[in-house]
């Protein structure tokens, strides 16, 4: 049985389950962690110590979209509006130091952009803040 755990970041690894060979299994973002290494200094784990990769499970893109009452048809309309406005416009994350944080910061920087993070528990609560508006 998965218990979703949202919130933290992912720090809060999946309890582990004991196969019959004796072996522990606990499924884990392993490109995850290495960011979070030197964000979160004290987690209940240790990558390196206490897990070990046995295969690649998922990639996924990133993806920027913003609500349709946003005034910007594109990306560079975007950029414009942020920098008529800093400090104005919002970004959804699940939370800090997650994959949408990191490419919301470097997207400030390479844009020389002004834009508030907003931090969620878990990246459906951050979809749905897009969707409703709340955070735009």
């Amino acid at each position: 049985m998965i218990e979703n755990r949202p919130g933290a970041g992912a720090i809060i690894v999946p309890m582990p389950s004991r196969s019959r060979s004796g072996r522990v299994h606990a499924p884990h973002d392993v490109e995850h962690s290495h960011r979070q290494r030197s964000l979160f200094t004290k987690k209940p784990y240790s990558l390196l110590r206490d897990l070990a990769p046995i295969a690649p499970v998922n990639y996924s893109d990133l993806i920027l979209v913003v609500h349709p009452s946003v005034a910007a048809n594109n990306l560079k309309e975007l950029i414009a509006l942020a920098q008529a406005k800093p400090g104005t416009l919002n970004y959804a994350s699940s939370g800090p130091g997650t994959p949408y944080h990191m490419a919301g910061e470097l997207f400030k920087a390479m844009a020389g952009i002004d834009v508030v993070h907003v931090p969620h528990k878990g990246s459906a609560e951050a979809r749905t803040s897009v969707l409703a508006a709340t955070c735009r």
